[in-house]
């Protein structure tokens, strides 16, 4: 996924390359990463591509356009939190767009939403896409979301085959 760990201790190169020869192929996430594989001594023949993440879209989707791409998410989200976008299919969207895991700060997000003005929070819904990869995390954010101001108006739409349209479809991207 990342060679991040490399940076912090070089040496575990030499792991990760010798690990490639038990492995038939290995999967990169994205060019940066078979780059990575590369430069540690992994044959290109042996590294394949399976995209992780979003490609951002080539414009800018004006605020006016968005309502339209609104709509049509509706259909893949459960009937609860179907009826709270489509009642606030004009609010402003506040899309967090990630696995819901501890590690990924959809608890600061839910935290800073109970900090930030009245006025603000009862115009924008605070949304959470995203599979559940860790047990119980959905729920221990539910709870967290249940003892916020406006808890209503956060919401969780489940995993999405779409998360491109989502970008589009919201007003501000967070990332705790």
């Amino acid at each position: 996924h990342s060679f991040i760990h490399l940076k912090q201790r070089p040496f575990i190169r030499h792991y990760d390359r010798c690990f490639q020869y038990l492995a038939r192929y290995t999967v990169a996430v994205s060019e940066q990463v078979r780059q990575e594989y590369s430069r540690i001594g992994v044959s290109a023949q042996r590294v394949q591509i399976i995209r992780n993440g979003v490609e951002c879209a080539d414009r800018m989707v004006p605020a006016a356009e968005k309502r339209a791409l609104r709509s049509p998410l509706l259909a893949d989200c459960d009937e609860s939190a179907r009826a709270a976008l489509k009642a606030g299919i004009a609010s402003t969207w506040v899309l967090a767009l990630a696995r819901l895991h501890p590690r990924k700060g959809q608890d600061h997000l839910i935290t800073l939403w109970g900090k930030a003005p009245a006025e603000w929070r009862k115009r924008c819904l605070l949304i959470f896409a995203g599979p559940e990869t860790s047990d119980g995390e959905l729920n221990r954010l539910r709870n967290m979301a249940a003892a916020q101001p406006d808890a209503d108006r956060i919401l969780y739409v489940g995993a999405s085959s779409s998360p491109l349209s989502w970008l589009q479809a919201s007003d501000v991207f967070a990332s705790a």
